[in-house]
């Protein structure tokens, strides 16, 4: 089992646990480094709370196998057998995967080649802010269904920065969950730009 004990989230995370008791679908807003995106989905599942596939939906490519990436080591899982990813022109996931890390365009094409969603009972819609015209139609379709052929299925959406309250009146049958807690510093890097002329024209290198 992964040690998640130094993860903000974990101290927290009863609220979490309760709040899925009460309501279908979670609103979670939390700041940034609280161990939302690795902590929340290994603790639903290491706490047994979900024994469906949980889908992590990250708005970047290099998020989703970061996340996954660390993860898989978090749970000592090889990639592919608990703890997945699939981006476009990559899959690292299989029908094992409990956690499968995964852009919004993927989940698009899944819930438009499997309706139902079969395997999965959650997901997880992370850093929700940055949204994107295939996320709010993922979430569309989601809600579709979970009113029509999958009650069971959950939703839950995390943020720093997310409207609570809009997003409760859009969202039926859900709870909002705050967290106050102490995060981990993010400190932000930048690299200066190198400015190079060929041919008398100059170009911006990153």
């Amino acid at each position: 089992m992964a040690d998640l004990t130094n993860l903000p989230i974990f101290k927290s995370f009863d609220q979490i646990e309760e709040g899925l008791g009460e309501a279908k679908n979670l609103i979670i807003k939390s700041p940034t480094g609280s161990g939302k995106s690795l902590g929340l989905p290994i603790l639903l599942f290491q706490k047994k709370l979900v024994s469906g596939q949980i889908l992590v939906v990250q708005p970047r490519r290099i998020a989703a196998r970061s996340l996954a990436t660390k993860a898989a080591q978090l749970t000592n899982s090889e990639m592919g057998h608990c703890i997945g990813y699939q981006v476009r022109f990559e899959n690292k996931a299989s029908d094992r995967s409990k956690i499968i890390y995964l852009t919004d365009g993927i989940l698009f094409r899944k819930i438009i080649s499997d309706r139902f969603l079969s395997r999965v009972e959650v997901v997880i819609f992370d850093e929700f802010h940055e949204r994107s015209l295939q996320m709010d139609a993922s979430l569309a379709l989601l809600k579709k269904l979970q009113e029509t052929e999958r009650p069971n299925i959950r939703i839950i959406l995390t943020s720093a920065t997310i409207e609570t309250n809009k997003l409760k009146n859009y969202l039926s049958d859900s709870k909002i969950i705050e967290l106050f807690i102490k995060n981990y510093p993010v400190q932000k890097l930048y690299r200066p730009l190198q400015i190079m002329k060929v041919y008398g024209v100059e170009f911006v290198s990153r």
